[in-house]
């Protein structure tokens, strides 16, 4: 969600912890800490600097948490949005992000399920022969197969 990446590079780039708190109307400055510091900032093929550039160049402008239509993860509603498959990587500055939007989902009722794939980082499909990888892009072929399914689509 953009909050939550916002607020991780605040907090990792060396903003007031008090300041960032109180904007968010934690209670306490641990509280936001807890939620939003253990991000990884700094991580081979994708960092906090890099997603903080690609937000600025994606949204052109619009400042970030003004337009819903940026991540499906800043909707206000969640209904009927179809069953999803989210998978993130281990080390990787999006996963928490990642996780948060699947139980975002769950929480709304919708069928989504978390993947983490261990012992990598962002962008680690460079890597096309890692047993990872491969079995990887075999899962999310399945959940393709499975959501074509249930819509009737597709070789079954």
């Amino acid at each position: 969600m953009l909050r939550h990446s916002f607020t991780s590079i605040l907090i990792n780039t060396g903003a007031d912890a008090k300041k960032v708190q109180a904007a968010l109307g934690h209670s306490r400055a641990t509280t936001t800490l807890d939620i939003y510091s253990h991000i990884f900032a700094d991580t081979p093929l994708w960092n906090s600097k890099l997603n903080a550039k690609m937000w600025r160049m994606y949204l052109k402008g619009v400042q970030l948490g003004e337009n819903a239509y940026a991540s499906p993860a800043e909707a206000a509603d969640f209904s009927g949005m179809p069953l999803t498959y989210v998978e993130v990587a281990e080390y990787d500055p999006l996963r928490d992000e990642g996780a948060a939007f699947a139980e975002a989902l769950r929480g709304s009722g919708v069928h989504a399920e978390l993947h983490q794939t261990r012992r990598t980082i962002h962008g680690f499909e460079i890597a096309e022969k890692n047993e990872i990888v491969l079995e990887s892009v075999e899962r999310r072929i399945e959940k393709l197969r499975e959501a074509f399914a249930k819509i009737g689509v597709g070789d079954t």
